[in-house]
């Protein structure tokens, strides 16, 4: 799966492991998790995954595979090794998943995991628990058109300005000191540059995987905050034109009241003006190995936070 070796390619930790199904010699499931060492032991971290190959959704030749059931499968053995490691305490996992997949989350509640709580938990969260994904099936003058006021007004703007669009690789982007370095360094990541009169404006980093377009990133180089309208429709346009089914817009960490100390409400309602459908992830898991470590682990966190 090039996509599976792909996210391999990304991970940098030295104690790295791969989980994987196969049957009939073929991978049809696999992740990524490693070990994370803390002041009680380590815990193993499993974030964004697992990653299915499409031969499992062919139903003439793997039509006897459940997709739940491989799930279910893989995580089993994460607790083997998990219990047959005696410094791992516990582990967490992040599923990356919409809470609209039925199913996943009754499964691995069953094998043992609870979900992770803001002020116990083991490790930062690994994913952001919202994010907005834009479909691509409508022709691209229905996307402009759902499109809010505001954001078809800083377009129009913009492109009156004589705004320009450069798209760089990652290597010339960093070489102008324009990005921060990044593990990523395949050539699916691009580097989208806005210009006015020869000064940069706005820029943008953007992956295509698999049918997807992501945002990872968006930042004003200049005073004009309006110009990364402009920058984002230019992104859309571009992947209809490579005949991708979605953009995402990233995820960010909250949107309701008790969030906004951790979330910048700018960051939502910028998003949220490319009527983009809102798509909540599934919390994350803990499997606690050793409850006595995790209490004290508990109490630790809780003092500190006191003294903050």
């Amino acid at each position: 799966n090039k996509y599976f070796k792909q996210s391999l390619k990304w991970e940098n930790f030295n104690d790295t492991y791969v989980l994987s199904f196969k049957k009939n010699g073929k991978i049809l499931s696999a992740s990524i998790f490693y070990t994370k060492p803390s002041f009680l032991g380590k815990a193993a971290i499993q974030e964004g995954g697992p990653i299915f190959s499409k031969e499992i959704y062919k139903e003439k030749e793997y039509d006897n595979i459940n997709i739940l059931d491989v799930f279910e499968n893989m995580y089993n053995y994460l607790i083997e090794f998990m219990e047959n490691n005696r410094k791992i305490f516990a582990g967490v996992i992040s599923l990356n998943l919409s809470k609209a997949k039925k199913g996943f989350e009754d499964r691995i509640k069953g094998l043992g995991f609870a979900e992770c709580k803001y002020k116990n938990k083991i490790t930062d969260r690994i994913q952001n628990p919202y994010e907005f994904v834009l479909s691509l099936e409508e022709d691209i003058e229905k996307i402009k058109t759902n499109l809010s006021a505001k954001a078809r007004y800083n377009i129009r703007i913009e492109k009156e300005k004589g705004a320009k669009i450069d798209i760089l690789n990652y290597e010339d982007a960093l070489e102008k000191n324009l990005i921060n370095k990044r593990k990523i360094k395949e050539k699916r990541l691009e580097v989208y540059l806005l210009s006015e009169e020869g000064k940069n404006k706005s820029i943008a980093q953007v992956l295509n995987f698999q049918d997807t377009k992501y945002l990872l990133d968006i930042k004003d180089l200049g005073s004009d905050e309006n110009a990364k309208y402009y920058l984002i429709w230019e992104i859309i346009k571009k992947a209809k034109e490579e005949k991708l089914k979605t953009f995402n817009l990233g995820g960010f960490p909250g949107i309701r009241t008790k969030d906004l100390d951790i979330m910048p409400y700018e960051m939502y309602r910028f998003k949220k003006e490319f009527n983009g459908e809102l798509i909540e992830k599934l919390p994350e898991y803990a499997y606690i190995k050793n409850d006595f470590k995790y209490k004290i682990y508990n109490v630790l966190i809780k003092n500190k936070n006191k003294i903050k």
